[in-house]
């Protein structure tokens, strides 16, 4: 049986805490906004992408080319490579069009 150590399960205690606070107290999140979270294939991310969804968000995921096709998988309604990210400009007007309510 694999175990791992109390300062492990720890870390992932935080983790969830630090997203629930970004969501939660910053961002005020409510039921059936829209919630952008950047590097959303990554250890908070992840976390990010679950609880945004428990708190019944459209959730759109960013990630890098390798893990798009891993990021629907763990709960993103839409998802959108960082390649389209490269021109802040781009990523303005993607923000824009897509009426995001919260960014992580």
């Amino acid at each position: 049986m694999n175990r791992i150590g109390y300062h492990r399960a720890g870390c992932g205690l935080q983790l969830r805490m630090a997203c629930i606070r970004a969501l939660r107290v910053v961002g005020k999140v409510q039921s059936g906004q829209k919630v952008l979270i950047n590097g959303a294939s990554g250890g908070v991310g992840t976390f990010a992408v679950s609880i945004a969804k428990s708190f019944g968000t459209e959730v759109i995921g960013v990630s890098s080319t390798a893990n798009v096709d891993m990021v629907p998988s763990i709960g993103t309604d839409h998802v959108i490579d960082y390649i389209w990210f490269a021109a802040p400009r781009i990523f303005c007007h993607c923000v824009t069009q897509m009426g995001i309510d919260i960014r992580i």
